[in-house]
Parts: C-alpha cells; sequence; structure tokens
C-alpha cells in the first residue's frame, strides 16, 4: 500500500491521506459510511475495516491496481471543485492536486507552499461554491439563518440547497419556527468548515 491514500463517498467526493497515522487521527466512521472507492496512490484498491471507537482501518488488498479508474475519479473529483484539467491529464499530476485541495498538512510541506508550488505550473479557477441542504419535513414553515440573519423560509415539504463560496473558519446555518417564538428557540443549528463541505455532503432535515 502506497501513500497517500484516496478515498471517495458515494457522491464522488475526495478525503486524501498522507500517512497511517493521517487518516487514524482524522478519519471517523460516519465519514465513510457508504464508501464509493480507496485506493492508495498506484491505483490498487483497497478495503477497510471497524476498528472500534468510530475508527476506521484502511487494508491493502489483493487486486491488480487500476490506476485509470484512480486518475478517471481524481479527475472528476477536481473538476467538480472548479479545477481545469485535461481529460488526459496524467496521473501523478492529478495525484498532486488532489493532496492540495483535499488532504491534511502534511509533515515538512504545509498546504500553502504546495498550492503556491502548483500555482506556478497551472493556472486554477476559484473554487465552486460547495453546498448545505436544508430539508423541511416538520408540519411548519421554518426559517433558515446564516450568521444569525434570516435567509430562507422554507415552507412544509420543501428543501433548498444553501450554497458558500470559498470561507476561512466556520459558517453556521440555524433552523427557527417561522412564527413568532418567544423562547427563541432553535431547531436546528450545524457549523462546518470549508473542509467540511469537501469532505462529506451535509444535509439538515428539519422533522
Amino acid at each position: 500500500m502506497r501513500y497517500p491514500i484516496f478515498v471517495f463517498d458515494e457522491y464522488g467526493d475526495l478525503m486524501v491521506f498522507e500517512s497511517p497515522a493521517d487518516h487514524w487521527n482524522n478519519l471517523e466512521a460516519y465519514d465513510i459510511a457508504n464508501p464509493h472507492a480507496l485506493f492508495d496512490s498506484n491505483g490498487r484498491v483497497l478495503t477497510m475495516a471497524d476498528a472500534g471507537n468510530d475508527r476506521v482501518k484502511i487494508l491493502d488488498s489483493d487486486a491488480e491496481p487500476d490506476p485509470e479508474r484512480l486518475r478517471e475519479m481524481a479527475y472528476e473529483a477536481l473538476q467538480r471543485a472548479g479545477q481545469e484539467w485535461s481529460s488526459d491529464t496524467p496521473l501523478q499530476t492529478l495525484v498532486t492536486a488532489a493532496q492540495t485541495m483535499y488532504g491534511l498538512e502534511a509533515s515538512g510541506t504545509s498546504i500553502g507552499q504546495a498550492i503556491s508550488s502548483l500555482l506556478s505550473l497551472f493556472r486554477l479557477r476559484t473554487p465552486a461554491p460547495r453546498v448545505v441542504t436544508v430539508e423541511n419535513r416538520c408540519t411548519q414553515a421554518i426559517i433558515v439563518q446564516q450568521a444569525g440573519v434570516a435567509t430562507e423560509t422554507l415552507q412544509p415539504g420543501r428543501s433548498r440547497d444553501f450554497e458558500f463560496g470559498k470561507f476561512e473558519g466556520a459558517e453556521v446555518l440555524e433552523v427557527k419556527p417561522s412564527q413568532d417564538d418567544a423562547a427563541g428557540n432553535t431547531l436546528v443549528k450545524q457549523s462546518f468548515t470549508w473542509k467540511d463541505l469537501g469532505r462529506r455532503r451535509i444535509k439538515l432535515v428539519v422533522e
């Protein structure tokens, strides 16, 4: 098994881990409850096992490497993130770009240094917006607030995607009943970072 490790979820979203300690400390079972594909950097398909306490072990397999499948999936993930690449871009180039876009900080090289190195070779677009979905399954209208400001009223049975451009720190979505509520009750509250939105699809269901 050759690092980095590439973990694609059921939506095709990508996580990259540089070392055993990297995924052991940062990957939890709920992150890949429905994993679509796991590869090492040679394109060898990997497997996972429950290690207890919400930890996940990533294991080698006897499968033959399939570098073309990894190349295609990495290309699609980067395209969704707003990066422009030729469809015949070599695997190693996409591996480097994916490490920069989706990896955690690796020892000895910061994300900022890696980005600067890539930008000297490639022209990258502004990342595409990332989405949080809110679905109203209760019997009353709800108000969705972003940073304490009401942005949308959702009627029963309706859902809406809220787009976020790239941001620093954490954003918060809060859902409250639409009618006057002296107690200021909150039905759902979720905070997330830009990296969270890149690692998994977030959906808030209000019931």
